[in-house]
This record gives C-alpha cells, sequence and structure tokens, in this order.
C-alpha cells in the first residue's frame, strides 16, 4: 500500500491530544455527555484530558523495556533524530 509522510497522522493526533481537546469542549457545553462518552475512561480512573501524558508514560515504559533488552543482547540502537 502506497504511503508517505504526508498521508502519516502528526504525533498531537497519535498522542491523543485532539481528543483531550474534546474532552475539554464537551466537558464545558454538556456535562451529561461528556459522562456518558468518556465513562470507560473514567471508570478506571483516567482522565480523558490526560490521554496525551497517558500516552507518553505508556510508550516511554515500552520503549524503555525494549531498550533494556537491546543492552542485554548488545544490539545496538539507532539514535532518534529529531523532526525539523
Amino acid at each position: 500500500m502506497p504511503h508517505g509522510e504526508e498521508v502519516l497522522p502528526d504525533e498531537d493526533r497519535i498522542s491523543g491530544k485532539h481528543i483531550a481537546e474534546y474532552v475539554e469542549k464537551l466537558k464545558g457545553e454538556n456535562e451529561a455527555l461528556y459522562r456518558a462518552r468518556f465513562s470507560q475512561y473514567l471508570a478506571k480512573g483516567l482522565d480523558p484530558v490526560d490521554l496525551p501524558k497517558h500516552f507518553e508514560e505508556v510508550r516511554d515504559r515500552i520503549k524503555n523495556y525494549y531498550m533494556g533488552w537491546f543492552k542485554k543482547l548488545n544490539i545496538e540502537v539507532p539514535q532518534e533524530t529529531e523532526e525539523e
């Protein structure tokens, strides 16, 4: 399947920032709908506004787990590059 950088979602979208923004808007406009739409998050104690932060935490845990294995197996890991 053809793909390119222009069709991939940006980092904010991947991390759920757009959802957190929607949550903030919905909370202010319709509390009942907010609670209904995000009931599963709320039931598990996760504030949907914190989704980007939670994404970062989970991503870092996964990354650290595999980095540990790479080090144990003496596998060289390429350095991340900053996007311009």
